[in-house]
């Protein structure tokens, strides 16, 4: 260890074991209050060293324990000229805004070695600079997150690991591929350590500064920052240094060239500039004109200067202090005051009320993003979440007025203004955030019991997102449904809504659970106590009328994703055919129907792996639906009272609901254990019943959320018995659109007997007549029938033709050309008996 005059001291840090060979990097001080320890060579910070420290015999004690949690943690990869990692950069952000830098490589031995390799090159994006061509033009940025931004758009970038440095230290590797570039541009930060990165290179570099770019840069701001709020690649490329030469007498006072002028931060080299600058004035006979704007000009950078200090001073209760810039934001409003050209001053106000971003969040799915917004009315803070597209655009934000806010055609530019800048100002305290347009799992969290991802579609669907909380108790909720559960159905509705969450797991499709009966049955008791189990059960919150349209239902089916859709009254939407078929078949495909939303923009796409639970009246399948819709659905006939004593019962539920979702899903054993025990029940249920592998999948996930759901909350329970279930399942023949339609046709003909005799005994329309076991039926007469009982024939012929049950002529057609008691025409043999047939 060697000390200072000043009291500090280097020694040799115990990580990377940088000794007397390579000289001492570990700096530590003690400045009364407390130890300040850092290694310059590994960036290792002191609770990286305390586990050597004490290995040492070091003692510790500990301090105060402080909130400081991991917020944004990224890991950047260096590599060699031809592509090979050379080490690994990890960088940290926490919470109190601090950061942190550790290097480490892998040893010859695997071994993970916490600080940069012996001899290492320094720049990033070697690879990238070894295979570009040398009049590609090069651009130096401060930090990896910003040469990434940079590469996104389309640039070459670099910059140094050690960021912004009075001296970059750089191997011959480096020096020989930055000589490589003909032209070199550096785009340091907007601070003072960015002057300092501007002249710590070697070689001859042309500085782009910030604000040249971004005229309302924040200080810090950097390149990353500029991308994020609204900048181009072309403004990048098309920026000029200054040549005097080339200005006229307008250019000469333009913003853009005093921007430039002031961005030259070298006092030496600006002085140079601004001479010459007069000189080219003077050629000009601007030269006045040229001093009275530049006069102006550092008279308004010294004034926004002074109001960058400000700050926004909002009633309590928002949380957050925001850098404001040269608005004045307090309980009074927001403003900020304008001087003209002819030097009245003016107040341009953003809002009458407190206004502010307080979040940003950043969908995991397509990677928009959403701000969430808080505003102080009524004498309390509310907060709605909008798509960044609103508060960026002065026709659309006066669509806050919906929501209370006090904004319209006047004051809406500067409103965008005030958020914008807001926004450029604190991007330290509004990291964008994780988040979700729907509830459900996202990426093995469920939401909203996990609060890694946050909702960002709170407003637009509040009243179902709200729906999902909990009140009451719950030990009190499983002994009072224990005892409904006695009931098949009831047990079987709960059951529905506990495997919701498991389709996605195990893969399946969405699939309806149906229970219908008459009035008085108990079914709309059952659902709301079904819906008890993730939330709000009144009807309006979580249990919904289905007076809506199919699109409305698909979305929030969407925004509820792995949590069950519950509508009561399903005969409410019977569509103009007199069933639900279409209404089935969409809401069970999982995904929405591509379509145009606006000339050329598709519509976002939406994907959902939920159960749909429904009651009604009547049964949700008819004789004429086509097998997929017999298919996803299971149907639960209410032939007795399903809940006895609804109105206590209800009266439970709106006390006590919520909590069972949480525990069920914090509860759930692993996927692969889920998958096996649905594929138990599944093969059980084929190999008991005569029924399609589709009804075997859903009902196997029914029975899978059972044993789950008494291992959680009931496990005194008796497994369900698949005999209780049998009635619950539609054999293949009920599914099979062929054998149902084959079925109806014959109780059609049964019915209609009389239709088959001899004119002489039949005063009625003849359809054909009995030969045998079989009917010779017009054919015209059989499609008529069977398009009543909504079937076609074309569609069942050939299936008709291969189980045997109607017989081909003699040239192996389905039509036979006869003639009936006299009348020629075409008939189709249909047998009668089909006892011996497939």
């Amino acid at each position: 260890m060697k000390r200072k005059v000043d009291g500090s001291a280097v020694a040799a840090c115990p990580i990377c074991e940088a000794g007397d060979s390579r000289g001492h990097h570990l700096y530590l001080k003690d400045d009364g209050s407390k130890l300040l320890v850092y290694c310059q060579k590994c960036n290792a910070h002191f609770t990286d060293l305390l586990p050597k420290f004490e290995e040492l015999g070091a003692r510790h004690d500990e301090p105060e324990p402080t909130e400081r949690t991991v917020i944004e943690e990224t890991s950047y990869e260096y590599r060699s000229p031809t592509g090979e990692t050379e080490y690994y950069k990890l960088r940290r952000k926490f919470s109190d805004g601090s950061k942190t830098f550790v290097f480490a490589y892998r040893d010859e031995n695997d071994k993970v070695i916490k600080r940069k390799p012996d001899g290492c090159d320094n720049l990033y994006n070697l690879d990238k600079m070894q295979v570009a061509d040398v009049d590609t033009v090069l651009y130096i940025v401060e930090g990896e997150k910003c040469a990434d931004a940079m590469t996104r758009h389309g640039f070459l970038a670099t910059t140094a690991n050690t960021g912004a440095q009075k001296q970059v230290k750089l191997s011959e590797t480096d020096k020989t591929m930055l000589q490589k570039f003909k032209n070199i541009i550096l785009i340091p930060d907007n601070d003072e350590k960015g002057a300092d990165y501007a002249g710590a290179w070697p070689v001859n570099v042309q500085v782009l500064p910030m604000t040249s770019i971004w005229p309302k840069c924040p200080k810090k701001g950097d390149i990353a920052d500029f991308f994020q709020y609204g900048g181009t690649a072309d403004e990048i490329r098309q920026y000029k240094p200054l040549e005097p030469e080339k200005l006229d007498a307008y250019s000469i006072i333009s913003r853009q060239t005093l921007e430039q002028l002031y961005s030259i931060r070298d006092p030496y080299d600006r002085e140079q500039m601004y001479n010459t600058l007069q000189l080219r004035a003077k050629e000009l006979r601007a030269s006045q004109e040229f001093k009275h704007c530049w006069k102006a000009f550092l008279q308004k950078k010294a004034a926004d200067g002074i109001l960058s200090e400000n700050s926004t001073n909002f009633p309590p209760g928002v949380g957050v202090s925001f850098k404001s810039g040269e608005w004045t934001a307090n309980a009074t409003g927001i403003f900020k005051s304008v001087t003209d050209a002819n030097g009245k001053t003016r107040r341009d106000t953003a809002s009458p009320i407190p206004i502010l971003p307080v979040a940003v969040y950043r969908n995991y799915e397509d990677n928009t993003e959403k701000v969430k917004l808080a505003f102080y009315k009524d004498e309390i803070w509310n907060h709605i979440t909008v798509p960044r597209s609103i508060i960026a655009s002065t026709p659309k934000i006066v669509n806050l007025a919906d929501y209370g806010i006090p904004v319209n055609s006047n004051n809406a530019k500067y409103l965008v203004q005030y958020i914008a800048d807001i926004m450029a100002l604190n991007p330290e305290k509004l990291i964008p955030i994780k988040s979700s347009g729907h509830m459900g799992w996202v990426e093995k969290k469920f939401l909203p019991y996990d609060t890694e991802y946050a909702l960002d579609c709170e407003t637009q669907f509040r009243s179902i997102v709200s729906a999902i909380r909990s009140e009451g108790d719950l030990d009190s909720w499983i002994l009072y449904m224990d005892r409904l559960r006695e009931n098949t159905a009831f047990r079987l509705t709960l059951d529905a809504a506990f495997s919701s969450p498991l389709v996605e797991i195990v893969g399946a499709l969405p699939y309806v659970y149906h229970l219908f009966g008459g009035t008085g049955s108990g079914k709309t008791v059952a659902l709301m106590c079904a819906a008890s189990i993730y939330g709000n059960p009144s009807i309006g919150a979580l249990v919904r009328t289905l007076n809506s349209t199919v699109n409305a239902m698909i979305t929030t089916a969407y925004v509820l994703h792995n949590i069950p859709f519950y509508g009561d009254e399903l005969q409410t939407i019977k569509n103009r055919e007199g069933n639900y078929d279409r209404l089935l078949m969409q809401v069970t495909e999982g995904v929405n129907r591509g379509r145009m939303t606006s000339g050329t923009e598709v519509q976002k796409r939406m994907d959902w792996r939920n159960v749909f639970m429904f009651t009604g009246e009547e049964p949700a399948t008819n004789p004429g639906s086509g097998g997929g819709v017999y298919n996803r659905v299971i149907e639960a006939e209410c032939t007795e009272p399903v809940v006895k004593n609804g109105g206590d019962v209800v009266d439970f539920i709106r006390n006590n609901y919520g909590a069972a979702g949480r525990k069920y899903i914090e509860n759930l054993p692993g996927a692969a254990e889920i998958k096996k025990l649905h594929r138990q029940y599944t093969q059980q249920l084929l190999d008991r019943f005569d029924t399609t592998e589709k009804q075997a999948i859903s009902m196997g996930l029914i029975l899978t959320a059972d044993a789950i759901a008494n291992q959680i909350f009931w496990p005194n329970t008796f497994e369900i018995s698949l005999d209780d279930i049998g009635t619950y399942l539609k054999r293949i023949k009920e599914v099979d659109a062929a054998e149902r339609a084959y079925s109806k046709i014959i109780d059609c003909i049964n019915e209609n007997i009389n239709r088959f005799d001899a004119p002489d005994e039949n005063p009625g329309t003849v359809w054909g007549t009995i030969v045998n076991d079989y009917v010779l039926m017009n054919k015209s007469v059989l499609e008529r029938e069977l398009n009543k009982m909504g079937f076609n024939f074309n569609a069942v012929k050939r299936k008709w033709a291969a189980n045997g049950y109607i017989a081909l002529n003699s040239q192996g057609k389905i039509s036979h050309q006869t003639s009936v008691n006299g009348e020629r025409g075409s008939y189709i043999k249909i047998l009668l008996n089909n006892s011996d047939v497939k």
